[in-house]
């Protein structure tokens, strides 16, 4: 008897186990499902947004965007991200705002708009800085202490 009870036990915990495994696996998939929807409609949003947001840019003084965007206007109007643009954008947060529906319920949100990155901005204003720099090295180092005493005197 107690034989049948260890059987019984042995396979039902087995069969639980084999429950709790299926449902973790599922889980787990139906969280990369979310997360490949969430992406896609992340690159459906963004043209949406440059397009219906063309005003703003212009009001806002973000000519940079604007001339990039105005390449590739068609690629976005078709609801298309080209893939020369991805990674040079970011939302960045503007600020809080609020909301309300019909029946009187408020929803606050953060306002973000898409801009370009920092990095790049810093990346060109660095390279300009790197590149007065590798002048000044090259005329010091030219040798010519004519050059320098000139300079100097000056």
């Amino acid at each position: 008897m107690a034989d049948v009870i260890r059987e019984g036990l042995g396979k039902g915990l087995g069969f639980a186990m084999a429950i709790v495994l299926i449902l973790g696996v599922g889980r787990i998939v139906m969280e990369v499902i979310d997360r490949v929807k969430s992406e896609i409609d992340k690159l459906k949003k963004r043209p949406k947004f440059v397009l219906d947001n063309w005003e703003t840019y212009v009001h806002k003084g973000y000519f940079e965007e604007l001339a990039i965007f105005s390449k590739y206007k068609k690629q976005l109007e078709k609801g298309e991200w080209p893939d020369e643009l991805e990674g040079m954008f970011e939302w960045v947060d503007t600020g809080k705002a609020a909301k309300t529906d019909g029946f009187g319920d408020m929803y606050f949100y953060k306002k973000s708009f898409l801009t370009l990155k920092s990095k790049y901005k810093n990346k060109e204003a660095g390279k300009s800085k790197d590149e007065k720099s590798n002048k000044k090295t090259d005329t010091d180092n030219s040798g010519n202490n004519e050059e320098k005493k000139d300079e100097e005197t000056k």
